[in-house]
């Protein structure tokens, strides 16, 4: 049923307001008015007279300030006042342009911006020290480890002080200084900093910053905003740089015809009290035409091809001391280089000069290439001023490395860069004995990082060398033996999670002295060893060993894969024809088959050319062809043969080499459109002709061809492009590559026909052979590895 009404609702709003009415009708006629309004007032009447003043009223307030006045006029001038306070002094302006050249030495200023002629070391105006060179060969002398110096002549000596020195420097061109501080061990010194100075620019680097920061000049340069990783820097015609996470180099040429000077430093991990842990390995590379002995100094000595006057060049070794003075490029950012030059006599001479010839330096030389007197703290932490240098002094600093010794030390780090450690023979007794001072060299491997195994060995071998019979000296110089006190690799490498049973069963320790691999935690193991290349064995490369032992100490992970990449392509990287050397050597002509065989049965080679170590290989080169039109590389079309690799079958095979060809590379020159032609187990590609059109130009052309798993991939780069690029891969399908020791690799082939000789110039031949790799490319292989060979550039000593 429906319900009862509800309340009433509340009033509605006011309505719109309706529509204007029509006008109406006139209203009819008002009433009358009223009675209007009263006239106006008339004028007023006149005043009657003024009454007489009344009395004086009382005072009233005073009344309000008045408004102030106009200024008055200027006074009389008043005397000068005392002088005030200096003000803040002004930001430095910007430098000025760099002015015009004066005369060279031949009175001429040159007008086409070139640079006005210099009298050289050989005293000829204009020229560039060749006239009176020794060699043309450039050398390298460094400073490395903790430290071991070699001079550019190849003498070896130790120089245990902290202080800032000057390890090599070419007359005003040039210089490199190193800042020594207290290792790890306190008993030896490291390089912590390093700084290049030439006479526009002071390069400063620090282990503390590594390579994410340079100081040029006193201004500070960040990796990212101010230059990129591994891209060379130019700062002006002569200098450039060039730095990495790992290194850093600076390349110097006063020649544009001839060869560079390179400075360069690589950082290691070692541990507190360094800067992050890092210390540096610094090498000066002097070009062949600075042999002349006249014109290199510092404590790399002078250069001229005779190690026995080194000490002449060397002593007094505080002339090369520049902490405290103005000539230290590390505290003072204006320093630059600046006319000097020295001669010296023989280094016990040298050092009786210094001390007998009162006012006398040193004989031959001057002082001129510092301001002020330097310091250097000695071993025993005492402080000593250049002043109060004295002969005992230096016959105690400047420790001689016999040569037996250093040969020694070059073959054993050779033999350890190999295996990857160092071990006595099993069951051999450990003899009383001293190697003195046999401390790695790190001589053939530049950059190679010390594992902290490795300095270990270091420590161990200073206690033997001294007493050992010659025919122990002989059998540890042949590499019969290597230490003999020091832990085996099979225990070394063992490993155990801290505080487990498994320590105590495997004999573990870690004080007082480590022997075997602890672990803090399962985690970090299985971290560690899924970053020290998980995918491999320990006996696929005992650098793995070392890669754990970084790890285990706290290493961070990243770090610790990097330093194992590095040590792994060290022990696999062959540089069949050197990027330093005599020019024979580093140049190759091949106008003959073979033009050179590199065999790969030599001592130590077997993990990199066996099928168990070396199933993926990069063979990388620079060629140039003969472009004679009448006699060169292309007057008679055919297949030329650049390289093969495989088995030497001089007697039955076809041409020396089997009809299935493991490794072989050719230019296609029979018709007009030239081609690269690989072929890797019996399987041939051809390189698209537009791909790598640089091999019918008279230019270097730089080839890599790599094999990973299944796939071959060929690489192509033109002189002074960017980069080399990738330009053919193909697969094997089923074919088997195969690797041995009784493999070769012949530049040219072996007995190819005349007029398949490839001729034209070969240089930087690389042989690289590695394991099967990871399966999920977290590590890369030849994407890095390629593209590094690429930019260390040309060969420097074929014909042009």
């Amino acid at each position: 049923p429906q319900g009862d009404d509800g309340p009433p609702g509340n009033p509605g709003g006011e309505g719109a307001e309706g529509p204007t009415g029509k006008v109406g009708y006139d209203g009819a006629n008002g009433l009358n008015g009223g009675t209007g309004l009263g006239g106006i007032w008339g004028d007023p009447g006149k005043h009657g007279k003024v009454g007489p003043r009344g009395p004086m009223g009382i005072q009233g307030p005073p009344g309000p300030k008045g408004a102030k006045g106009t200024d008055g006029g200027t006074g009389d001038r008043g005397g000068i006042g005392p002088g005030g306070s200096d003000g803040v002094k002004g930001d430095d302006g910007s430098a000025g342009g760099r002015g015009p050249y004066g005369k060279g030495c031949d009175g001429a200023t040159p007008q086409d911006g070139s640079k006005p002629k210099v009298i050289d070391a050989c005293g000829v105006c204009g020229g560039d020290e060749s006239e009176c060179a020794i060699t043309s060969v450039s050398k390298t002398a460094h400073a490395v480890g903790d430290p071991h110096y070699l001079t550019f002549d190849g003498k070896s000596f130790d120089y245990q002080l902290q202080g800032e020195f000057i390890l090599a420097r070419h007359m005003n061109d040039i210089e490199l200084q190193n800042l020594q501080v207290i290792c790890p061990n306190p008993s030896v010194r490291c390089n912590r900093d390093a700084a290049v100075v030439t006479k526009n620019f002071n390069l400063r680097f620090k282990s503390q910053w590594l390579g994410g920061r340079i100081s040029i000049n006193g201004r500070e340069l960040v990796v990212d905003k101010d230059y990129n990783y591994g891209v060379w820097n130019w700062l002006d015609s002569t200098t450039a740089y060039l730095m990495t996470s790992e290194h850093f180099e600076v390349y110097f040429n006063d020649n544009p015809l001839g060869d560079c000077a390179v400075a360069t430093g690589y950082w290691s991990h070692w541990g507190p009290p360094l800067p992050n842990g890092y210390y540096m390995h610094l090498y000066f590379r002097a070009p062949g035409r600075w042999s002349s002995g006249l014109s290199m100094t510092g404590l790399f000595a002078n250069f001229d091809n005779n190690a026995e006057d080194d000490w002449d060049a060397i002593a007094p070794s505080t002339m090369w001391w520049v902490k405290d003075t103005a000539s230290s490029a590390f505290s003072n950012d204006k320093y630059l280089l600046h006319w000097t030059n020295r001669l010296i006599h023989s280094k016990q001479d040298a050092i009786d000069a210094q001390f007998n010839h009162a006012g006398s330096a040193h004989v031959g030389g001057n002082t001129g290439h510092k301001a002020g007197s330097a310091t250097a703290i000695l071993a025993d932490g005492g402080e000593k001023k250049e002043g109060e240098w004295t002969h005992a002094d230096e016959v105690k600093a400047l420790h001689d490395i016999d040569p037996l010794t250093a040969k020694m030390r070059r073959k054993l780090f050779a033999k350890m860069a190999a295996e990857g450690v160092v071990e006595r023979k099993v069951g051999e007794a450990a003899p009383k004995t001293e190697l003195a001072h046999a401390e790695l060299d790190i001589m053939p491997y530049v950059g190679e990082r010390p594992s902290p195994m490795r300095i270990e060995q270091q420590m161990l071998f200073r206690k033997e060398w001294k007493v050992l019979d010659e025919k122990q000296r002989h059998m540890m110089l042949a590499g019969g033996v290597v230490s003999n006190t020091a832990t085996g690799f099979k225990h070394m490498c063992m490993s155990c999670v801290e505080g487990t049973e498994e320590c105590a069963e495997k004999k573990i320790v870690k004080t007082p002295k480590a022997d075997g691999i602890t672990w803090p935690t399962e985690a970090r193991k299985t971290a560690c060893e899924e970053a020290c290349f998980g995918w491999l064995k320990l006996p696929d490369s005992p650098s793995i060993c070392s890669c754990w032992i970084d790890c285990s100490l706290g290493v961070k992970l990243e770090l610790a894969t990097s330093n194992l990449l590095t040590n792994y392509m060290k022990q696999r990287r062959v540089l069949l024809t050197p990027d330093d050397g005599e020019a024979s050597e580093k140049c190759l002509n091949l106008d003959s088959s073979p033009a050179k065989v590199f065999r790969g049965d030599k001592p130590g080679a077997r993990m990199r050319w066996t099928q168990e170590f070396a199933p993926n290989f990069a063979i990388t080169f620079w060629w140039k062809p003969d472009m004679d039109a009448t006699s060169g590389t292309y007057f008679k079309p055919d297949r030329k043969v650049i390289l093969y690799k495989g088995l030497n079958q001089t007697d039955s095979g076809e041409y020396g080499m089997p009809s299935t060809k493991m490794v072989y590379i050719e230019i296609d020159a029979s018709t007009p459109t030239k081609q690269v032609v690989v072929t890797v187990a019996g399987v041939e590609a051809r390189v698209p002709a537009d791909k790598c059109q640089s091999i019918g130009e008279d230019v270097f052309t730089f080839f890599a061809v790599t094999k990973r798993d299944t796939q071959v991939t060929v690489w192509c780069g033109k002189s002074g492009a960017a980069e080399a690029a990738k330009v053919h891969s193909f697969q094997l399908d089923g074919a088997e590559y195969k690797t041995t020791i009784d493999d070769v690799i012949a530049v040219g082939g072996i007995k190819a026909p005349e007029d398949q000789y490839a001729k034209g110039w070969m240089g930087k031949l690389n042989y690289i052979g590695v394991n099967y790799w990871d399966k999920t490319d977290k590590v890369k292989l030849w994407d890095v590895q390629i593209p590094a060979r690429f930019t260390v550039g040309e060969p420097d000593a074929c014909p042009s």
